[in-house]
């Protein structure tokens, strides 16, 4: 159903990856502040925050994947089908 899409491309390269980068920069953070003794900074109340934060993500994610990409890929689908029947530029 959808093939290389424009659409499904940006989708993976900016909020999926955001979402990579959060994780991997979080988590980095947390193991440091465990590693140096930082016991207010590596207390698991943090790292609740940041477990709760990346569900919201990925809760958003889901949403944004079922309610609003269909509707943004039957526009750009529509769209390539309108440009078809346009003249081209010489």
């Amino acid at each position: 159903m959808v093939k290389n899409s424009k659409l499904v491309k940006r989708f993976l390269e900016t909020k999926v990856f955001y979402l990579l980068l959060t994780l991997g920069i979080g988590g980095l953070v947390l193991i440091f502040f465990r590693i140096v003794g930082a016991s207010y900074l590596s207390m698991r109340l943090i790292f609740l925050i940041f477990v709760v934060a990346i569900v919201a993500w990925t809760v958003y994610l889901i949403f944004y994947l079922i309610v609003s990409f269909p509707k943004e890929y039957r526009e750009e689908i529509d769209q390539k089908r309108r440009e078809r029947y346009l003249p081209k530029r010489r």
